[in-house]
């Protein structure tokens, strides 16, 4: 789990209850030749819970549920053709913008960890 901070709340027992949170954020650019281009903004949050089970001092069996929370937005320009006219050369550009929130899981697993 990328940028995620795991947090044990009982970690002298041999059942490990935990926490975990972390922040997302991404960004790209897309530049096709010179008609196209578009640029993504993302930024959330996540976290859950899981458990860890000691059975002996070197080994453990886990597993986590967790859920996201993210906006994005997208805009994107489209330049779809050329008009010349005697006054000069005009560009058909098209432009868009899409935004939205969404709320997920983030992650769900069962893992078996060895400790050296």
């Amino acid at each position: 789990m990328r940028g995620v901070d795991k947090h044990f709340l009982l970690s002298d027992k041999s059942f490990a209850p935990y926490l975990y949170a972390g922040i997302l954020a991404s960004y790209a650019k897309q530049d096709d030749d010179r008609n196209f281009s578009s640029e993504t903004y993302a930024a959330g949050a996540l976290g859950g819970v899981g458990l860890e089970w000691f059975p002996i001092r070197n080994f453990s069996i886990g597993g986590h549920v967790g859920a996201q929370a993210q906006y994005e937005a997208r805009r994107q320009t489209f330049t779809a053709g050329t008009t010349i006219t005697p006054t000069g050369t005009f560009f058909i550009v098209e432009n868009s913008k899409e935004e939205g929130y969404s709320v997920n899981t983030f992650s769900s697993g069962v893992r078996i960890n060895l400790f050296f």
